[in-house]
C-alpha cells in the first residue's frame, strides 16, 4: 500500500503537476518541470514554489516586449 501511494505521488508530482501548470500559465510542460527542478536546486522548497510564476512572468514580459517591437516596426 505504501509503495502504491509513493508511485501515485510521484506520478502526480512529475507528470500531472507540470501538465496542469503548463495549461494555466501557457508554458510547455518541460519548461515547467525544469523550472521547478531549478528552483528547488537553487532555493529549496520556496524556490520550487516560486519558480513557475517567476518563469511565467519573465515569459509574458518577453512576449509583450517582442509584440510591442513588431507593432512599432
Amino acid at each position: 500500500m505504501v509503495a502504491l501511494i509513493v508511485v501515485l505521488a510521484q506520478l502526480e508530482g512529475h507528470l500531472l503537476h507540470p501538465l496542469v501548470l503548463s495549461w494555466a500559465v501557457r508554458i510547455h510542460p518541460v519548461v515547467v518541470a525544469l523550472s521547478v527542478v531549478a528552483g528547488a536546486a537553487a532555493a529549496g522548497v520556496v524556490g520550487a514554489v516560486v519558480a513557475v510564476p517567476l518563469v511565467a512572468t519573465v515569459w509574458s514580459v518577453g512576449q509583450a516586449l517582442r509584440d510591442r517591437g513588431e507593432a512599432e516596426a
